[in-house]
């Protein structure tokens, strides 16, 4: 999941920045840097929020929004090409960022409760991140060259919205951690 996520995220802002330097918009790389920062920004606002909430609620229903966002930006990011618009539509990434952040060393937290494992897990959660942040720009600017920018944004929407978020969050929040949420 991490591998994926971190993939598509990636190649979204790639696909973007390709796309206004050939409309010739001479504010691409101030364009590019916002998509790039105001996640960031947004992650770093609402983490806490997110954290406490994860306790409020429980931890599925905070997953499907964050899952539930990414096929929403995907498919805007395929119809939207106004720069203002995009930068909009990148506070669905910073959403989707935070809750799955918080949410993936939660879920660790849960699944290795008493195992001692809790470092090798979030180690390896990490290294498929990583795998999957350093796989994006060759996989999907292959695609992208190939057959159009418009097919990697249709694709990851279509790949996101067909894996069911729903499905994803029973998957990523087995009974266990389920039963120790609301215990």
């Amino acid at each position: 999941m991490p591998v994926l996520l971190s993939i598509r995220q990636r190649v979204s802002v790639a696909a973007c920045r390709r796309g206004l330097i050939y409309q010739g918009d001479s504010r691409t790389s101030l364009i590019v840097s916002a998509l790039i920062v105001l996640p960031q920004i947004i992650v770093a606002v609402i983490a806490p929020w997110v954290g406490r909430q994860a306790k409020n609620w429980g931890r599925r229903p905070l997953l499907l929004v964050g899952l539930g966002a990414l096929p929403i930006r995907a498919l805007l990011f395929m119809l939207i090409t106004d720069p203002p618009l995009l930068l909009l539509i990148q506070l669905l990434d910073g959403i989707s960022g935070a809750v799955i952040g918080v949410l993936t060393a939660l879920v660790v937290a849960d699944l290795t409760t008493g195992t001692g494992r809790f470092n090798l897990s979030q180690g390896l959660v990490g290294t498929a991140s990583g795998i999957g942040a350093s796989l994006s720009t060759a996989l999907f600017g292959l695609i992208a060259a190939s057959f159009g920018r418009m097919v990697v944004f249709r694709q990851g929407a279509d790949r996101t919205v067909s894996r069911r978020p729903r499905g994803a969050a029973d998957r990523a929040v087995p009974r266990r951690a389920a039963a120790a949420q609301s215990g």
